[in-house]
């Protein structure tokens, strides 16, 4: 029995447990992507310009598209995007997780029946 089942399963373990690792992995680099999208959200409001220099309907047009899109689409990542996507890696790391231990799991069964079965032969050759 220890050959297709058990090494199935020993198989799907490490692919889990590799998915976790690079998940884990991940999350320092996204928290310090956040980090610089926060310290730089007044990058997006630059360059100032000066009203003696910049007049009229495009500085006007030109600031309202700054402050509206640009600002508020910057926002929007910092405000619901980066929130959404740690929750997903979250969600995911906890599904892994479980995965993992339902695997274990059924590795320990697995070897508990294939221990039973050669102690049966093994009682059935004597």
């Amino acid at each position: 029995m220890f050959d297709s089942s058990l090494s199935s399963l020993y198989s799907k373990l490490a692919k889990k447990q590799e998915e976790l690792r690079r998940l884990q992995e991940i999350i320092p680099e996204l928290e310090q992507l956040f980090s610089d999208f926060v310290l730089n959200s007044a990058v997006c409001l630059e360059p100032s310009l000066a009203a003696d220099a910049w007049k009229g309907d495009i500085a006007s047009d030109f600031d309202e598209f700054r402050n509206k899109e640009v600002y508020d689409s910057y926002k929007q990542i910092l405000d619901e995007q980066f929130p959404q996507l740690f929750l997903m890696i979250q969600t995911k790391i906890e599904s892994l997780l479980e995965k993992i231990s339902d695997l274990h799991s059924a590795i320990a069964a697995a070897e508990a029946a294939d221990l039973e079965e050669k102690e049966a032969k093994a009682l059935r050759g004597k």
